[in-house]
C-alpha cells in the first residue's frame, strides 16, 4: 500500500482568478493598494472596477487519483 504525499503548495503565488462580491466582476490581476495599519504597511487586493476589497479568490487544485 503506497501513500500519496502531496507537494507543499505555497499560497503566496498568484491565484487563478478573483471575483468581486460587490459588482460581480471576474479578473486575474487585482489592484494592490498600500494601507497602513497600526504602523505596518500591508498590500490590500482590490477590485479594479469598483475598488471593493470584498473579493473571492479561486485556486485550481489538482485532483488526487
Amino acid at each position: 500500500m503506497s501513500s500519496y504525499i502531496p507537494e507543499r503548495v505555497d499560497k503566496v503565488k498568484r491565484p487563478d482568478h478573483y471575483k468581486c462580491l460587490e459588482c460581480g466582476e471576474k479578473f486575474n490581476d487585482a489592484k494592490l493598494v498600500k494601507e497602513e495599519i497600526e504602523g505596518i504597511y500591508v498590500a490590500q487586493a482590490t477590485c479594479p472596477a469598483c475598488d471593493s476589497t470584498e473579493l473571492k479568490v479561486s485556486w485550481w487544485r489538482k485532483k488526487n487519483r
